[in-house]
């Protein structure tokens, strides 16, 4: 123990154990700064992920849109098409659901679900709705809808697409229906 009394020992021990703990907290900022930079990178990597990722879907979204507005669109010249059809009592109901066949009723509801927008997806399921019942709704016959439309069935279906049409043509503008 003869040293912890020497002098010149003391003279070296200090500026090497000040030297060795500020060697040890310099180190421990280094680490906490990198530690800080790569939490701020993930950070900054994950919200350009979900940023991509919700281009990606908006991209998809309206995709999915411009093909629901060109099946409304399809279907509105079809109707127009098919006017004479439509107006017979007899022949009514055979013409629209060779119009409106259980596959398009499908394929429009299917894509509906697939709009991100609650509001506009809400909107066209009631048409979906709308235009599967529109022989009954023109008609009266059903019990959901007892009472008689004073539109006839190719009026209603015309209404109806075109409502679709506009709802569609107003998503894919960006704008407020």
């Amino acid at each position: 123990w003869w040293w912890v009394a020497d002098a010149a020992v003391w003279d070296w021990l200090r500026p090497t154990g000040a030297a060795l703990v500020g060697a040890l907290l310099g180190g421990l900022f280094t680490l906490g700064g990198q530690r800080w930079a790569a939490h701020t990178q993930l950070q900054r990597d994950s919200e350009q992920w979900h940023r991509q990722e919700s281009a990606n879907q908006h991209e998809k979204a309206r995709e999915d849109a411009r093909a629901l507005f060109e099946d409304f669109t399809s279907l509105r010249r079809q109707i127009d098409g098919a006017t004479s059809p439509l107006w017979s009592p007899a022949t009514r109901e055979s013409a629209w659901r060779e119009i409106w066949s259980p596959a398009r009723s499908l394929a429009v509801d299917v894509r509906s679900h697939l709009i991100p927008d609650a509001s506009v997806r809400a909107r066209l399921q009631g048409l979906v709705r709308l235009l599967d019942n529109a022989v009954d709704i023109a008609s009266g016959t059903e019990e959901k809808y007892p009472f008689q439309m004073d539109e006839p069935l190719p009026v209603l279906a015309t209404q109806l697409t075109s409502e679709g049409i506009e709802l569609m043509g107003a998503y894919l503008r960006g704008e407020e229906y």
